[in-house]
């Protein structure tokens, strides 16, 4: 039986101090890419920077590379490592076969999609840091996440947390 290594590839946030939301257009090559930085906030406790946060090494390198980031009004924020899907997939596969006959407590829960782990992500403390997890480590639709109540209850549902997230 063939064993798959587990990919980790790494989140990264990105943030623009003083501004609550700001859309930026970034060239590669031919290419053009947008990106939405938001959940930013200015209030009289202090600001809250908007922030964007990708796996993609693609993306973060064009970020880096972009001359807002070299004038440093882009800055890299918090950073987390994730397993990639697509490699957790087939490993997933592999031992749900494996585990299949020899417990049978294993298969309880289909609704779940196979995740019976609970998560604890304390460094989320937004809507979009939210998502993004949700998003990349648990493969949920964006568009079941349109508000805090929904991205709470999908959360809630998969068993991951977020305890600093007000």
């Amino acid at each position: 039986m063939f064993k798959y290594h587990v990919m980790k590839k790494t989140n990264i946030t990105y943030e623009i101090s003083g501004i609550v939301e700001r859309s930026i257009v970034i060239k590669i090559s031919k290419a053009t890419l947008r990106i939405n930085f938001e959940g930013g906030s200015i209030n009289s406790d202090g600001t809250i920077p908007a922030k964007y946060t990708t796996g993609s090494e693609a993306v973060q390198n064009a970020i880096e590379k972009s001359h807002l980031f070299k004038k440093g009004a882009i800055k890299r924020g918090m950073s987390y490592e994730i397993e990639d899907p697509d490699e957790k997939d087939e490993e997933q596969e592999e031992k749900t076969g494996e585990l299949d006959n020899e417990n049978p407590f294993d298969n309880n829960n289909d609704s779940s999609k196979g995740n019976t782990d609970s998560a604890i992500f304390a460094d989320v403390t937004n809507v979009t840091s939210a998502k993004e997890i949700l998003r990349a480590k648990y493969d949920v639709d964006l568009a079941e996440l349109q508000n805090k109540d929904a991205i709470l209850a999908k959360a809630a549902e998969l068993g991951v947390e977020f305890p600093n997230w007000q």
